[in-house]
């Protein structure tokens, strides 16, 4: 039978075909696998035997060479060798081996020149770790990538660097959590930014909000957010401690409110007065007289003008309302505190002995700082009726120039003692310059929404709203349950407005109590509880 003429191209495809098959052979890749196992292994084994071998000084064989052999160079077969698949593998591990001119496989040296290659062993075993490191943190990062994890490769295969790889995950995690809220989805974006917190910790604005936005909901777990940024970042104590108290005001925790500005009373020497005017203002809730009792008589570097308020306190809660009354109309401690004498005049006006206060107030001005003697002034002179005189006052205040701190302050005053003309002077001076509409100034369209709302001015209320919704940049559906409280509904007591207004400043928080104090007093044991008062210094979050 006649053979058909062979096709170049085909014999040469099919010889590319016969190499590759001989290349893949499962014998071969048995045999590379051996060999490399062998390599591995004889980097370690063989070089120690043969560092041991030459720091022996004839006292061990040679362990590669074969002892029958003459032990000279080319003329001496390499032992070590016979078990490898491919010999020529075995020069990965030992150079010294090669071929001589008959094409044999010989030791290229004398026994007694045998050596170690221990730099190929550190190369080989370096460079493999370096490969499978530089591969296993490209697949990281690729991972890390296809999850959508902003971080760059250097945080990945840099160790000093890994860090950056949480605070990435954190930022993808906020990320969510702010697009969750502006599709809103709250419980999802709590539960993305309670992720991204666990991932960057040390993250405290990132705390601050997750603490913030736990509050409504899960006030155990922001009381603990509060707790560990108390702990973890003592330079930002003192704020923190201010924004931990907003929150329990909101809640009307008022014993934890006692916990902590007792922890503040001796962890913030520079800010124990206003702490103690917090601790008073929650213990009159609470009613828990032991707190003050154990001031008075317990241990701690209290000075002694606060245990002598502790002991007043007690007093007026244990006496009639006609001896409460002689006992402010006497005269004030010969060396008063600034803290008493601001405690004492407030306690004369919420008794309703304005001319006692004046008197007192026109004394001891000196000892008193602008705000609080300002405001002191200005509810006496609401509850003495002097109408021309207050508002000349507030005349005065904004004319020297309208400030977020004299807002607050006319505000609180309003709170207390609704006067339409002082609210119409306060809101035209306010929109004649409004405040630069950024997120820090919230406290200040707050207060005027609550000034308003106190006052039953809807029209002035809805103009602050207007102003908190822009400057929060959504609706807040939640001021409707704040002008529903205002508007006098049952359904909505003081602490679901103080939750439902942003950045609400904690004077006016205490002008919010009083407020709903005097329009639906609270009791205990059969008396009003005493209104709370600003504090003689402020405790801002």
């Amino acid at each position: 039978m006649q053979k058909l003429p062979a096709d170049p191209e085909s014999e040469e495809a099919a010889g590319s075909f016969r190499r590759v098959a001989r290349a893949v052979h499962p014998h071969r890749i048995a045999g590379w696998f051996g060999d490399l196992g062998r390599l591995a292994a004889g980097l370690v084994i063989l070089n120690a035997r043969k560092t041991l071998f030459r720091r022996g000084g004839g006292r061990f064989r040679c362990p590669c060479q074969n002892p029958s052999d003459s032990g000279r160079a080319w003329e001496t077969t390499c032992d070590a060798m016979l078990s490898w698949s491919t010999p020529v593998r075995f020069r990965r591990l030992c150079p010294l081996l090669k071929l001589d001119p008959k094409g044999e496989w010989r030791c290229s040296v004398n026994t007694a020149d045998v050596r170690p290659f221990w730099g190929r062993a550190w190369g080989a075993f370096g460079g493999t770790a370096l490969g499978l490191y530089l591969a296993g943190t490209i697949a990281v990062f690729a991972f890390l990538h296809s999850v959508g994890y902003p971080v760059n490769y250097v945080a990945v295969a840099w160790p000093p660097a890994w860090s950056r790889i949480n605070q990435a995950r954190s930022r993808f995690f906020y990320d969510k959590a702010e697009r969750d809220f502006h599709e809103n989805k709250p419980l999802p974006a709590i539960m993305a930014l309670s992720q991204s917190y666990q991932l960057d910790p040390k993250n405290y604005e990132l705390g601050r909000l997750l603490a913030e936005l736990l509050q409504s909901g899960w006030s155990d777990n922001s009381s603990r957010v509060y707790l560990k940024l108390m702990a973890d970042h003592p330079a930002e104590r003192r704020q923190t401690a201010g924004a931990w108290l907003q929150a329990l005001l909101a809640r009307g925790d008022f014993t934890s409110i006692e916990k902590l500005a007792l922890e503040r009373m001796t962890g913030d020497a520079p800010a124990a007065p206003a702490w103690f005017n917090v601790l008073l203002f929650a213990n009159r809730r609470t009613g828990n007289g032991a707190v003050l009792q154990k001031l008075i008589t317990g241990p701690g570097d209290f000075p002694p003008y606060m245990r002598e308020m502790c002991a007043l306190e007690l007093r007026f809660r244990q006496e009639s309302p006609e001896d409460t009354l002689r006992l402010l109309q006497g005269p004030i401690s010969a060396t008063p505190a600034p803290l008493f004498v601001y405690y004492w005049i407030d306690r004369q006006l919420h008794a309703g002995l304005a001319d006692a206060a004046l008197q007192e107030l026109n004394l001891h001005a000196g000892l008193l700082d602008g705000p609080d003697r300002v405001r002191l002034y200005l509810d006496a002179y609401a509850l003495e009726g002097w109408g021309a005189i207050l508002h000349d006052q507030v005349d005065q205040l904004l004319a020297a120039g309208v400030s977020a701190a004299l807002i607050q302050l006319l505000c609180t005053h309003l709170i207390r003692h609704p006067d339409p003309v002082v609210l119409a002077k306060l809101f035209d001076a306010v929109y004649r310059r409004p405040p630069a509409a950024v997120a820090g100034n919230l406290g200040i369209y707050t207060s005027l929404f609550c000034a308003a709302g106190a006052g039953g001015d809807w029209v002035r209320l809805q103009a602050a709203a207007a102003e908190l919704r822009a400057l929060a940049e959504s609706r807040f559906t939640s001021l409707n349950t704040a002008e529903a409280f205002f508007r006098g509904s049952p359904a909505v007591p003081v602490e679901r407005c103080l939750r439902a207004l942003p950045g609400l400043p904690v004077e006016i928080s205490y002008a919010l109590y009083d407020f709903s104090d005097l329009r639906r007093p609270a009791r205990t044991s059969g008396r009003p509880i005493a209104s709370a008062s600003a504090s003689a210094t402020t405790i801002a979050p």
